[in-house]
C-alpha cells in the first residue's frame, strides 16, 4: 500500500529515514525537499495567489511517497517531532 507523507515544520534525516524504514519493511519510494513557501503559488478557482495557501503546522518542508504494508508501519518510521508535523495520507487506487 502506497502513502504520501507531507513534512510539516519537520523533516526526516536520510540517514535515519533509510535505516528506519529497512527495520520496519517500507520502501522509501521518493523524497523532495520543498523550497521555501514564499516560492509557492496556489490556485483557488481560477484564481492563482502568489504565496502559500495554509502553513498548518508549519511551512510544508518535504513530500515522501511510501510503499509499506500498513499505516503502523509507516508511523514506525516517522521520528518523533518536538515541532511540525507530518501529515499521512493513503495513496488513493
Amino acid at each position: 500500500m502506497r502513502f504520501v507523507v507531507l513534512e510539516r515544520g519537520a523533516s526526516v534525516d536520510d540517514g535515519g529515514l533509510a535505516s528506519r524504514a529497512a527495520r520496519c519493511g517500507v520502501t522509501v519510494l521518493a523524497r523532495e525537499v520543498v523550497r521555501p513557501s514564499e516560492t509557492a503559488t496556489t490556485v483557488l478557482r481560477r484564481l492563482a495567489l502568489d504565496r502559500p495557501s495554509d502553513e498548518g503546522d508549519g511551512p510544508l518542508a518535504g513530500v515522501l511517497l511510501l510503499d509499506a504494508p500498513d499505516l503502523d508501519a509507516v508511523l514506525d518510521v516517522l521520528p518523533d517531532t518536538a515541532t511540525g508535523a507530518f501529515e499521512v495520507r493513503p495513496v488513493a487506487g
